[in-house]
């Protein structure tokens, strides 16, 4: 599914970026360009960013409540 339509980025890419290390706002659109044109995949773009982070801190404890 296209995340930036104006400049055709997909949310594959985009979660690729994010594993990647682009893991705010403006280093994705450093990388890929989204929310650099009209915006309007910011909202998608923060909430994409915001689960990847959420997934990160639940990894962490998990491995971290593992290792006790």
């Amino acid at each position: 599914m296209y995340i930036c339509i104006c400049n055709q980025v997909t949310e594959a890419q985009l979660r690729n970026e994010i594993e990647r290390g682009a893991n705010t706002v403006r280093k994705l659109r450093d990388a890929v360009g989204v929310t650099s044109q009209c915006g309007k995949c910011g909202t998608c773009v923060k909430a994409c960013v915001k689960e990847h982070k959420q997934l990160n801190r639940s990894d962490l404890l998990i491995n971290t409540a593992c290792s006790v």
